[in-house]
């Protein structure tokens, strides 16, 4: 299934790999990765990680003269307790670095896993005006904004209320200077009323974009239509153009539902081969039960994210930074760990606001009056968004003893919430897509390490902004790509 030989100790909570006998370890816990001679890493890669005796023994045994003390400090395996080394977020000492406007409530398409469907919500179809998108701004800016912060606009199909946006960018900038706030912006589209105002008016703001689209033509018009019933693939594409003319760089979002699981990655060539240069990946949340991954589809859907993994693999060595966001965002989490890097819902690293100027912690909960947390007139109440915040992974039932525990992001938890009626409860899927899209990532990043240190350190350091001079920086990846070729051929 991989390509390298591992072993996950989960008493020491690491992963042990080895590729053409270069012998690499990750320390889950504390966010470690290193390079370690054959013999201690199969003196480390059984022992429990708790008695210095033993493996202090054991090292006499082999007779290897190392200081064992100095070694474990190295490797943080002596780290100090849960509790020193992290802190819940928590919003009165931690700002929320994401600011989500939901625009409107009305869409121009009826995809048919929306998360709008579910039973508990009501589909409002109305705009925010400017007054509430104001009071919205007034009340995050000064009290919650973190020093750097990312303004979200969503929907509904937020480009369906363009005047506000319009309108309400430039106050926000406003505020930012006023509180000192570096703000930038981002959005999320389906791209069917994209027109050459709007995509200069984007590209004006310096906005990130992300498309919503779930592959080639035939299978985003299975899920993505509109109210007709025609397929949405041909509005899509016109927008994504328009762009194009504008972005050097366009991200894409692909939902992934019993429909096109089985085709993801030739969905992510295909959207590669359309123009975009990073593409992530969702699996569906709360929407009937038919469209849902189930585990019988566990199989196949392991593989595709294989596939993906390694197709992203072949385009770095070969100098194309065409981005598996999934993977690349690992990338990143084993080169610099986070406090937690979990599910913002649970974290609290965000806040949205609804058309009708609602507070919510999660974009997904919206609609759903029991995750309201204060609105624009009132604020927001502190003890309600403590209420409604997931456990955090730590403390949430089985998840709690796994062994990627500690840089797992728990995918969604309201997708759980949904299916199960309470947070206690990973989703399965869920669970293998994060454990297995991160081992691809991490042998990756040995494979990396190993052949050109330079080049991985260029793509984990590097943002969407700069990915071109990336690419430049791949000489050395290049000749063995080239050995690599010649070898099979």
């Amino acid at each position: 299934m991989k390509n390298a030989e591992y072993y996950i100790n989960k008493n020491n909570k690491t992963v042990f790999f080895n590729l053409n006998s270069h012998y690499f370890l990750y320390n889950l816990k504390m966010g470690v990765f290193a390079k370690v001679e054959e013999p201690i890493y199969f003196l480390l890669k059984e022992w429990d990680g708790k008695s210095k005796a033993v493996i202090s023994k054991a090292m006499h045994d082999g007779n290897i003269m190392i200081d064992v003390e100095k070694l474990l400090n190295q490797l943080n395996f002596l780290y100090a307790s849960e509790e020193e080394k992290k802190s819940d977020f928590n919003l009165k000492e931690n700002k929320p670095g994401n600011f989500w406007l939901l625009v409107t409530d009305a869409c121009n398409l009826r995809c048919s896993y929306c998360y709008h469907n579910e039973d508990s919500k009501k589909m409002f179809n109305s705009n925010m005006s400017y007054e509430t998108a104001k009071k919205a701004v007034d009340v995050f800016f000064p009290k919650y904004a973190d020093k750097t912060t990312i303004v979200n606009f969503f929907g509904g199909e937020p480009l369906l209320n363009f005047p506000l946006i319009k309108q309400i960018v430039p106050y926000i900038l406003e505020k930012s200077n006023q509180y000192d706030i570096k703000t930038s912006f981002s959005i999320s589209t389906n791209a069917v009323c994209i027109t050459s105002e709007i995509a200069e008016f984007l590209k004006q703001y310096d906005f990130f974009v992300t498309v919503s689209i779930d592959g080639g033509e035939e299978q985003h018009n299975k899920t993505r239509f509109f109210s007709n019933g025609e397929g949405s693939f041909e509005m899509v594409r016109n927008g994504v153009q328009l762009l194009k003319e504008q972005f050097d760089y366009l991200g894409a979002r692909v939902t992934v539902t019993k429909e096109n699981y089985s085709s993801l990655s030739d969905s992510f060539d295909q959207l590669f081969a359309m123009g975009f240069d990073a593409i992530a990946y969702k699996l569906v949340g709360a929407c009937p039960e038919k469209l849902i991954v189930a585990s019988d589809d566990l199989p196949i859907f392991e593989s595709e994210i294989e596939k993906i993994a390694d197709n992203f693999r072949n385009r770095l060595l070969d100098g194309d930074l065409k981005v598996s966001d999934r993977h690349l965002q690992w990338l990143k989490k084993i080169y610099k760990k986070p406090k937690r890097s979990e599910c913002s819902f649970a974290m609290n690293g965000k806040l949205v606001v609804d058309p009708m100027g609602n507070f919510f912690s999660c974009q997904e909960t919206v609609g759903n009056s029991k995750f309201k947390i204060g609105d624009v007139n009132s604020g927001i109440d502190l003890n309600k968004l403590v209420n409604c915040s997931p456990p955090p992974l730590k403390n949430r039932g089985i998840c709690k003893d796994c062994w990627i525990n500690d840089i797992c992001d728990g995918m969604c938890y309201y997708s759980a919430y949904v299916k199960y009626g309470s947070f206690d409860k990973p989703i399965e899927e869920s669970c293998a897509e994060i454990k297995d899209s991160f081992l691809d990532s991490l042998f990756l990043y040995g494979e990396l390490y190993m052949n050109n240190p330079e080049y991985l350190n260029k793509i984990l350091k590097s943002s969407f902004r700069d990915v071109r001079e990336v690419e430049k920086c791949y000489n050395k990846i290049k000749n063995i790509r080239k050995a690599e070729t010649q070898s099979l051929s």
